[in-house]
């Protein structure tokens, strides 16, 4: 769906940065468009408090883009391939966290 990379920013300080760019045949897609654009807003609205902040976007752009503060580790994909499944104790935070989103999410 996007190309994902990680980059210093120019003069914003040390923290690294997760920039996704929508590839180009999606881009052209009104429908990807205006889902990619509600992402955009849901991610803002969480504000980074179980989520990786956004700290810029161009939803309008060509290609769209977000970029968001960088979270070093496995995605839950490579975690869950990784150890065939995620033990309770983490299951129980991740569900809870994700559930506290819900509301944020709705607003958005």
């Amino acid at each position: 769906m996007q190309r994902e990379s990680a980059c210093h920013p120019d003069q914003a300080g040390p923290e690294l940065r997760a920039v996704k760019l929508v590839h180009h045949h999606l881009a052209r897609q009104g429908e990807f468009r205006s889902r990619f654009r509600r992402e955009v807003a849901a991610a803002r609205a969480v504000g980074g408090a179980v989520t990786a902040p956004v700290v810029a976007a161009g939803p309008e752009d060509d290609p769209p883009w977000i970029a968001t503060v960088y979270v070093p580790g496995a995605s839950l994909a490579e975690a869950v391939a990784a150890t065939g499944g995620l033990p309770q104790d983490s299951v129980w935070p991740l569900a809870a966290g994700l559930a506290d989103l819900v509301p944020d999410m709705a607003r958005s």
